[in-house]
């Protein structure tokens, strides 16, 4: 049993890391009941320090700089254990230019190279995939005509990937990096997907995380499941603030109650919670 953890948070730019990881200490320096607490005084708060006085003031924390590399250490107790927590906070852009460029920088790779559990964060209230072959076959017998003569055009702009596409390959080039083979189901590092902004998905009452994935991204959800171990592989809903919070416009009401009193998390069976250390307990009950 390790008393370090390092967590890999994973997400693109604009899904919502940085207000969970600002609203995870605030609720922490809070003492507001959840399953982790603050076991100590962190060496510095710097990273996540704007993003608290802007939700203390009822706006929303300013984005992460893209070239920001940046780690918040918590000395924070779960069950009697005590666990110093690494959780990074970064610019989400340089994600996107993991995909482009099939590389990783020296930070990521040592990032990658100590992380015990992977939390990846997908707001699928933002992915708008177009229909594709896989998802919308052409009916039994029939080749699909194009409207228009396909045109050789070097100027045209080249269509983004699936999102289905992208979050895979993605998790390849990470499990490759880690030297992990998918050749047996996979146990750590433990991976938790968040789908974060869940008070911004149409979802029906009760509906399961892992439901709402399946049909938003289904290729992705059959990769993950069939290569991760069930026992180390979970998917919760994420509504860090419980609400929008704006950036120029104070929401008073949200002030004036407290962060600390906003925000709730979907577990995998679909029951909701305030505790939204729910899937940081998760990961560290997997590795610590």
């Amino acid at each position: 049993m390790s008393n370090h953890a390092s967590v890999l948070v994973i997400g693109e730019h604009n899904v919502g890391k940085t207000n969970y990881g600002v609203q995870l200490l605030g609720r922490l320096r809070a003492n507001a009941h959840d399953s982790l607490s603050l076991d100590g005084t962190p060496d510095t708060i710097a990273p996540f320090d704007a993003g608290l006085t802007a939700l203390n003031q009822g706006l929303t924390p300013a984005h992460t700089p893209s070239t920001s590399h940046l780690e918040l250490v918590l000395p924070v107790r779960l069950n009697e254990q005590h666990i110093s927590l690494t959780w990074p906070d970064y610019g989400g852009e340089q994600v996107s230019e993991i995909l482009k460029s099939r590389s990783f920088s020296e930070a990521w790779q040592d990032r990658i190279a100590k992380a015990d559990a992977w939390m990846l964060f997908l707001r699928l209230s933002t992915i708008d995939d177009s229909p594709d072959a896989i998802a919308h076959p052409a009916p039994k017998g029939k080749l699909a005509t194009p409207k228009k003569s396909i045109k050789s055009d070097a100027t045209e702009t080249v269509k983004p990937w699936n999102s289905n596409a992208r979050m895979i390959e993605l998790v390849q080039m990470l499990l490759y990096e880690k030297r992990i083979s998918i050749h047996g189901r996979v146990k750590l590092p433990a991976l938790v997907v968040a789908l974060s902004c869940w008070d911004e998905i149409d979802t029906q009452k009760q509906d399961k995380p892992s439901v709402v994935l399946k049909n938003k991204l289904p290729l992705l959800y059959e990769f993950l499941t069939t290569i991760w171990d069930a026992e180390y592989f979970s998917i919760f809903g994420v509504s860090s603030l419980g609400m929008v919070i704006e950036s120029n416009k104070v929401n008073e009401a949200f002030r004036d109650e407290g962060p600390e009193q906003h925000g709730f998390v979907i577990n995998p069976d679909g029951s909701r919670t305030t505790d939204l250390s729910e899937p940081l307990r998760w990961l560290m009950e997997k590795v610590s």
